[in-house]
């Protein structure tokens, strides 16, 4: 039974979790995180489920998930963080010993993965008004025709320039 769970072809091939993952987090916490997870093989059943989470790079913790009144929905909580990346997988076993992972390959291929915290705007400019930029520094080697203006683009096929609206059938 270890082979073939070991190929994804044994028991855990019944352990089937949904998680979509989290979006970034504009708060510092805790953070939630609820799977539906059930096991539709004809003999056997859902063992254990873990939450690991990793937050800015620190080793990988684990959390069990318990199961609220819903039977099949798992939860959790990743701890606070003042601000940070988060990462996460999802672990739930069968009563056999197969393992299934959300995302698959986690945490060695792919985690989810969030920004936590608030976050502060340093500098913000829509560049529809200047902003009183200098261009051409001593030393700058640039054609003419290099060098940065502030004007509509040229219109290519990939970045159409400035598009005006014909008050006459238009040729072309």
């Amino acid at each position: 039974m270890t082979a073939f769970n070991n190929h994804g072809i044994g028991t855990n091939f019944w352990v089937l979790v949904d998680h979509p993952g989290l979006d970034d987090q504009p708060t510092s916490g805790p953070f939630p995180i609820i799977a539906t997870m059930q096991y539709s093989g004809p003999v056997g059943g859902l063992g254990p489920v873990t939450l690991f989470y990793s937050i800015n790079g620190s080793a990988f913790e684990s959390r069990p998930c318990c199961r609220p009144a819903a039977r099949t929905r798992f939860g959790a909580e990743i701890t606070r963080t003042s601000y940070g990346i988060v990462k996460y997988y999802i672990r739930a076993q069968d009563v056999y010993g197969g393992t299934r992972t959300e995302p698959p390959g986690a945490p060695t291929r792919d985690v989810y993965e969030f920004v936590a915290g608030l976050s502060t705007t340093v500098i913000s400019l829509d560049m529809e008004t200047s902003p009183s930029w200098v261009v051409g520094a001593t030393g700058d080697l640039a054609l003419p025709e290099g060098v940065w203006v502030r004007v509509d683009p040229h219109g290519t096929i990939a970045q159409p320039g400035t598009t005006t609206a014909c008050s006459e059938p238009c040729a072309g």
